[in-house]
């Protein structure tokens, strides 16, 4: 995140989108560890972010039982974030301006930032 802080919104929300594909402890390679989760939540924080929302939809298991197994729910307390089932609520469908690839999409939040963590396998 080099230089990101000048990116950041002002008064506005930030999704973290970590991988949780799965409900498989992190040392399994597979999902997001929670140490990285916490380290962009402490960045954003410390760069005046107020709402921060941690955001993922699980394809092979209950997402809040994901969060637990890798240790998010506590990232979440310890920095009073909001955890968020992106399978669940409403979605809103929006046509962005000048789009690369998708015509429209269903967006969920109002975010105007969002940070898509990735898994790096090896």
């Amino acid at each position: 995140m080099i230089g990101a802080d000048g990116s950041l919104p002002k008064g506005k929300p930030v999704l973290i989108k970590p991988n949780y594909i799965n409900a498989r402890h992190p040392t399994t390679g597979i999902t997001t560890d929670s140490r990285v989760i916490e380290g962009v939540v402490k960045f954003l924080k410390r760069h005046h972010v107020k709402d921060v929302i941690i955001g993922e939809g699980n394809g092979f298991a209950d997402t809040f039982n994901a969060f637990q197994v890798a240790g998010v729910d506590a990232v979440a307390e310890k920095w009073n974030v909001k955890l968020v089932d992106l399978n669940k609520d409403e979605f809103v469908e929006v046509r962005p301006t000048n789009p690369l690839a998708l015509k429209k999409v269903k967006k969920k939040f109002k975010t105007s930032f969002l940070t898509k963590l990735l898994v790096h396998l090896g």
